[in-house]
């Protein structure tokens, strides 16, 4: 025991210092020769003649980092050399990496001998620097390994590389707690602070503050709405009150998935029964395992919400069932909301699965379902999805095996 203690201790060093490493490099690359093309995740689109596209879909994280390398430069000398002429900026989708052509680097066609493609936040990666021989560099700003590391976000990593570049010296305070909340927002930490012993995220506070907070807005806010409020030195976690909403702040036109405009009142309103939504679903599914002798808790994975779309008896139907449904980007933060550890999900048609956890023994579950289902991807050693192709001969039952939760 005492030796896997050492190894672990010895491995987080050597991390510690790679890390370093890599953000002295990547400062040092982009002082001494800018950067000649952004990559930016996006998401695939269907457009009204059928075709798809892959349209920009940049998330706090991204914008964060981005506003960062745009502006710290804007109020130095350097402000005009940080993108070299004709640069631009690439949407790839989740997990890619560039695919434009890039030109090759020679004296006849390019007076820059080196060319940097910065990846920000595209997932797949962690903090990394990959040179090519025809002197294009590919610099990944990530936190997407394998292994569950420090909580960090790709707008960290850059607000790190423009202080080690020396342009930077200290950024103001409210950039300060922005930078710790889009790193709190991006790993889901907020989800278990603490205040006087007690955890400031549980039932009533998902439902009631949760909704009218930066923490539950922020994937609908613009970002420079975001900005300002941190600029005025406001709590994340504080409610807009009724009268704020009342005035200018509840006039704010945001913009749905759908294209549609609400302002910030019809907003909040929406994501409350979202999330009243999601834990009458989490409910449900902790009643259905109870039915189906489904563990809720394992030593592994701590107190477990299973969810496989169970049918669940109609109350207004005498006879009838309907389908379980539990929103995929909430299921996580409700059960967190009700003091649950981990979140299973497995669709019986297609036998896809997700899990995401908080707990350290998670590797020891994950390590199995490699066993069962090569290409298993696992995020920062809490979210594990199925591989990208079905897996012939995973049954549920073999799978609820394989995490523990029967025997």
């Amino acid at each position: 025991m005492e030796m896997k203690q050492n190894e672990y201790l010895k491995t987080k060093q050597e991390k510690i210092i790679t890390r370093e490493k890599n953000i002295n490099e990547i400062a040092k690359l982009i002082m001494e020769h800018g950067v000649y093309r952004v990559v930016v995740h996006g998401e695939t689109i269907t457009l009204p003649d059928g075709t798809k596209q892959i349209a920009p879909s940049p998330d706090l994280d991204t914008l964060g980092a981005l506003y960062l390398l745009n502006n710290s430069f804007k109020a130095t000398s350097k402000a005009s050399v940080v993108y070299n002429e004709g640069s631009y900026t690439e949407v790839v989708p989740k997990g890619s990496i560039t695919k434009d052509a890039v030109e090759e680097v020679s004296e006849e066609n390019d007076n820059k001998k080196v060319k940097i493609i910065l990846h920000i936040d595209t997932g797949g990666k962690e903090l990394s620097v990959d040179k090519k021989e025809n002197g294009i560099i590919h610099v990944f700003i990530d936190h997407h390994s394998e292994e569950k590391d420090a909580s960090t976000s790709a707008t960290a990593l850059m607000a790190e590389i423009l202080k080690q570049s020396g342009w930077i010296k200290e950024f103001p305070a409210w950039m300060n707690k922005f930078i710790n909340s889009v790193t709190q927002i991006d790993n889901l930490t907020y989800l278990d602070e603490t205040l006087n012993g007690k955890k400031l995220f549980n039932e009533h506070s998902a439902v009631k503050r949760w909704p009218e907070s930066i923490f539950g807005l922020h994937k609908e806010l613009p970002f420079n709405f975001i900005k300002k409020v941190y600029e005025t030195d406001r709590n994340p976690w504080r409610p807009f009150t009724d009268q704020e909403l009342m005035g200018n702040i509840g006039d704010t036109m945001i913009k749905d998935k759908d294209g549609k405009e609400h302002d910030l009142r019809k907003l909040i309103e929406e994501r409350r029964k979202e999330m009243m939504y999601t834990i009458g679903g989490v409910k449900k599914a902790i009643w259905a395992n109870e039915q189906s002798n489904i563990k809720t808790s394992t030593p592994e994975l701590g107190r477990v919400v299973y969810h496989n779309f169970a049918q669940i008896p109609d109350n207004k139907k005498a006879g009838k069932t309907y389908t379980n449904k539990i929103p995929g980007e909430l299921g996580f933060i409700a059960i967190k909301a009700l003091d649950y550890d981990t979140y299973v999900s497995f669709n019986p048609k297609n036998k896809s699965f997700f899990i995401n956890s908080t707990k350290e023994q998670s590797k020891i579950v994950t390590d199995r379902l490699k066993e069962i289902a090569p290409g298993t991807q696992i995020i920062r050693g809490v979210m594990v999805y199925s591989p990208k192709q079905p897996i012939e001969g995973l049954t549920e039952e073999l799978f609820l095996k394989t995490i523990g939760l029967i025997d």
